[in-house]
């Protein structure tokens, strides 16, 4: 996890070098009950509510949360608040 920003906003990059996420799956990650039909490490399937609550809690601070691929091998979300929604202090 790397954070970052500039004087009106806060950056959160989180990555991983796992699979990735297919190109033909990206557009759908954060509707609500999408899983891609894959199992997760355990075997068990995810019920797609992680990332439809992360895209509601970014709007609701009147941020963005974006994918994208993380080259050579995996995946980054990029997660922007605008500075005023965040305080060190809390």
């Amino acid at each position: 996890m790397e954070t970052s920003g500039t004087p009106e906003s806060v950056l959160v990059r989180v990555a991983d070098e796992g699979p990735g996420i297919p190109d033909d799956r990206k557009p759908r990650i954060f509707d609500l009950f999408y899983t891609g039909g894959k199992p997760s490490g355990d075997s068990r399937r995810g019920l797609g509510l992680g990332l439809a609550l992360c895209q509601s809690i970014m709007k609701a601070h009147h941020g963005t949360i974006t994918v994208r691929d993380n080259i050579p091998r995996g995946t980054v979300f990029e997660l922007v608040f605008p500075r005023d929604e965040v305080s060190i202090d809390e």
